[in-house]
């Protein structure tokens, strides 16, 4: 996908471009003539990514789509760990909304996924990626859809340019491959009818893999699963491998961390059922109408939703053990980077860091999981916070600790580097979390290592993470925002100010 500017005008679109060839030769023909269909028909509503126009030259497919600039759903559910209840609700009554209008244009997604839901200028949702999609027969318009036909999400009437033209046929497949035979292009088939494997081993439904069956009720179950992750901070069926992950999901195996907020595990249960004509919002359940009365939508004016200004995504950290919720002072930004609403440290972001070493690889639940999706038991925290206080409250200055001997851990430095600080730290994700020994340096970088192997774990690096800006909540938590993440952490030995000053020292040093 490249990012094109349309000189008259100065709009930005993205465009999708295909190879004819790999298309052909991945035998993916009728895939690519269904995306374009899909994009056609779900155009007039505001939730989907919106098809322009579709051209094609000697060896490509070009699909001129809108821009969704501020990017994919998982990149703010790995950068802020969760979302607070506001934007829980909010956000998953735009993707109720979205299905609900799919499914009443006869369509089926089948790889509904965080990666597939991308957020507009507006931080309004745009379902993006129909390339597995079905369509069904006879579709029937909802009642309450019909308003937001016609429009897009800055309110201007849609129109589509394609040509028969620029669709892949099997004539100009042979050009390039002419061994290959081309199936149809029409993907019309009836609900249940049987179906090679598509979808994400996370979100995928038991009965895709137990039946090779799909129905709009597949999308629902996905649903259940995104909304479980934008709350616990990961997916609800994540094992060592594949196999394991499909184990869980054949079997409903999940279970809730604790503080796992009530209305939403009840919502959540509702969708994460095996049987597919049980889930809250399929036809024998009552349908949409339904979902949108469960007790986790009290509030929402589902008239409103998708022209009201979204609550503001923020960094925050879930109640745990006794404790109360933290909300950072600063909001995510364009590009999902840190902007401030307050002085704390004013600095610079940049376009750095990855994900490789964070704690979504390595979480612990909270709970033992267990295969019922009914099971409410849970184990606790260990008092994870002990002293909780509210941002304005005064927080007694804690010692710098006096000068320590590390040389146990001279072993992980590299050549000059010295340690700056070390302790028992634990690595908080949501409502789940890693206990670790944090490690600062003057590199400067924050090491992880296990408690048990003292092998490192992962780190956070100054030269890959760019400016660093801590924020102390309590005498236990701090945050950690990068340009890229927000690292939520809890200092064993009531330690939090030390670690901020420490690494503001550091951080001041390097600009």
């Amino acid at each position: 996908v490249q990012l094109a500017t349309e000189k008259a005008t100065g709009k930005k679109y993205a465009i999708k471009i295909l190879e004819k060839a790999h298309v052909v030769k991945e035998k993916k023909v009728k895939y690519v003539n269904l995306e374009k269909n899909v994009f056609e028909k779900l155009n007039s509503h505001p939730s989907f990514v919106k098809l322009y126009y579709t051209f094609h030259d000697a060896r490509r497919l070009y699909y001129v789509l809108s821009y969704a600039e501020n990017g994919e759903l998982l990149h703010y559910i790995r950068k802020l760990g969760s979302f607070d209840q506001k934007c829980a609700q909010h956000y998953t009554a735009e993707m109720v909304l979205a299905l609900e209008y799919m499914h009443s244009q006869g369509i089926i997604h089948r790889d509904f996924k965080p990666e597939n839901i991308l957020l507009g200028a507006d931080m309004h949702l745009q379902i993006t990626d129909f390339g597995t999609a079905k369509i069904l027969l006879q579709p029937q318009p909802p009642a309450d859809s019909r308003s937001n036909a016609g429009r897009d999400s800055s309110g201007s009437t849609l129109s589509v340019t394609s040509a028969t033209s620029d669709t892949l046929s099997e004539e100009g497949a042979r050009k390039y491959e002419p061994k290959v035979i081309v199936a149809p292009t029409a993907e019309v088939d009836a609900i249940n009818r049987r179906s090679s494997f598509v979808g994400t081993a996370e979100y995928v439904s038991p009965e895709l893999l137990k039946n090779k069956q799909t129905s709009m009720a597949s999308d629902l179950w996905a649903l259940g699963c995104i909304v479980y992750q934008i709350i616990a901070g990961r997916p609800p069926f994540k094992g060592v491998t594949e196999y394991q992950t499909f184990n869980l999901v054949s079997n409903a195996c999940f279970d809730f961390p604790q503080h796992f907020p009530i209305a939403a595990r009840r919502l959540i249960k509702e969708l994460l059922v095996i049987d597919p004509h049980q889930r809250l919002g399929c036809p024998e359940m009552g349908g949409y109408a339904e979902l949108k009365k469960d007790p986790f939508f009290d509030g929402v004016e589902w008239d409103k939703v998708l022209t009201m200004q979204p609550p503001e995504l923020r960094p925050y950290l879930p109640a745990a053990g006794d404790g109360v919720e933290m909300t950072s002072n600063m909001n995510v930004g364009p590009d999902g980077h840190i902007a401030h609403t307050s002085v704390i440290l004013p600095l610079d972001p940049c376009e750095c860091g990855d994900l490789r070493n964070d704690i979504i690889d390595e979480e612990i639940s909270l709970k033992e999981r267990r295969c019922s999706n009914r099971s409410e038991r849970s184990d606790d925290l260990a008092n994870l916070v002990n002293a909780q206080l509210n941002i304005g409250d005064v927080i007694p200055a804690t010692p710098l600790p006096a000068e320590e001997d590390f040389s146990e851990w001279n072993y992980l430095l590299q050549p000059g580097e010295k340690i700056i600080l070390c302790g028992a730290v634990k690595k908080r994700r949501g409502l789940f979390y890693v206990s670790r020994v944090g490690i600062l340096t003057d590199a400067p970088r924050i090491m992880f290592i296990g408690l048990n192997d003292k092998k490192l774990k992962g780190e956070i690096d100054w030269k890959k993470n760019g400016d660093w800006r801590p924020e102390l909540k309590n005498n236990k938590t701090f945050f950690l925002h990068t340009p890229r993440h927000t690292y939520y952490i809890d200092d064993m030995n009531s330690r939090a100010s030390a670690w901020v000053h420490r690494i503001n020292e550091q951080a001041q040093l390097k600009r």
